[in-house]
């Protein structure tokens, strides 16, 4: 709570307490109405991230010459049909112009004013606002996934949204297949070669009920969370059935419309547990 430290001062009853709104505010305590959500059942595939052969472009002198001048450097993001370098031709001594044949980043500069062209190639331009997470579906996993599913990939902490565009069967005789994800890159966080995991929505199952998983708390022998009406907070026994990892469905013991606490619950917890503590002795 940004260093600040608050005395609690409030009327605890077992399993209920009651929090003024200014103190509950200034604790973060956060509520939400518990209805009706979509459950999604995932599978777990690993893999990397990598870019489509046509958004990397290699750029040749056409003709042997001398570089006269080169107008870019490494990391420079150009504009398809910028100018890259001029080269002066050793056969006509003409100059003719490299110009970029993609939107991207250069990522290989080879060459500078006043050296010779060779066969290698003298720029390379990436266009990296789209990636590719390349996952690794295996036998076991192949019949629930298809085109067109949903992905919540994983890389270096970044989260990113994606759908799978194609199913390849993998290099060689590896035993998986890949599920390509189209990846959207415009921020540039991302780099082709990170490691990325991706949880693949195989199944979204309307609930009647249910409650955000950061609510949820154990108490003694129970799952509960803590609902709200006025500045009273209750403990509420739940029985639980199918989670995706951010929501739960809830069986029995809430009310669709019931206020429950989402966040800093923790702080509820403790103070129902230390209110009856005292009141054992």
């Amino acid at each position: 709570m940004e260093g600040k430290k608050y005395r609690w001062q409030w009327e605890s009853h077992e399993g209920r307490t009651r929090i003024a709104p200014d103190i509950a505010q200034r604790a973060g305590i956060a509520t939400a109405e518990a209805g009706t959500g979509a459950i999604k059942r995932t599978v777990t595939a690993y893999g990397n991230l990598t870019m489509a052969p046509q958004q990397l472009a290699r750029v040749s002198a056409r003709f042997p010459g001398v570089i006269t001048r080169v107008s870019v450097d490494l990391g420079d993001r150009v504009t398809k049909g910028d100018l890259l370098a001029q080269v002066e031709s050793d056969e006509s001594l003409k100059t003719y112009e490299l110009r970029a044949p993609i939107d991207g980043v250069v990522i290989e500069r080879r060459g500078s004013s006043g050296e010779m062209t060779g066969a290698q190639s003298l720029f390379a331009i990436a266009d990296l606002t789209t990636l590719w997470g390349e996952l690794k579906v295996f036998p076991g996993q192949r019949a629930e996934i298809a085109v067109g599913q949903k992905v919540l990939l994983r890389a270096e902490g970044i989260d990113r949204e994606g759908t799978i565009r194609h199913l390849l069967p993998a290099p060689g005789t590896a035993p998986y297949s890949l599920a390509r994800v189209e990846v959207d890159n415009t921020d540039g966080m991302l780099t082709p070669g990170l490691l990325v995991t991706g949880d693949i929505v195989v199944e979204t199952v309307d609930a009647t009920l249910t409650v955000e998983n950061r609510a949820l708390q154990s108490f003694r022998d129970w799952t509960v969370v803590f609902t709200q009406v006025d500045d009273t907070y209750e403990i509420r026994p739940l029985d639980l059935g199918r989670s995706d990892g951010t929501k739960t469905e809830v069986l029995e013991g809430l009310r669709v419309g019931d206020r429950y606490v989402v966040q800093n619950s923790y702080l509820i917890k403790a103070d129902i547990e230390k209110s009856g503590a005292s009141h054992d002795h």
